[in-house]
């Protein structure tokens, strides 16, 4: 069997697999851990970062559903406030501002 071990040698390492995930349409190197992770999740809720070491993924961050934020945003009628400040309301009028729930 000689030549049976000089085959053996002469095989090249298997080389270790590289897994890939696509956020955001770029295609992002990560491990295997990471990626199953993200596709048990869903690949919409995360989002790349540049950072000096490279790309990193992240997780967008969860609001409840029972959380509502209002916003404060212009309207064709609403309140008046002085020098835009919301803590100021003056009255109400015309071409005013409004508070919504996003």
């Amino acid at each position: 069997m000689p030549g049976f071990f000089d085959a053996l040698n002469s095989l090249e390492p298997k080389k270790p697999k590289k897994h890939f995930v696509k956020i955001e349409g770029v295609d992002v190197e990560v491990s295997l851990k990471q990626k199953l992770q993200i596709q048990q999740v869903g690949e919409a809720n995360y989002f790349c970062q540049q950072m000096a070491n490279g790309m990193i993924v992240c997780r967008k961050p969860i609001v409840p559903k029972e959380q509502k934020q209002s916003v404060l945003t212009k309207a064709d009628e609403g309140i008046q406030l002085l020098d835009k400040n919301p803590f100021w309301p003056v009255g109400q009028d015309k071409k005013g501002y409004k508070w919504q729930i996003k």
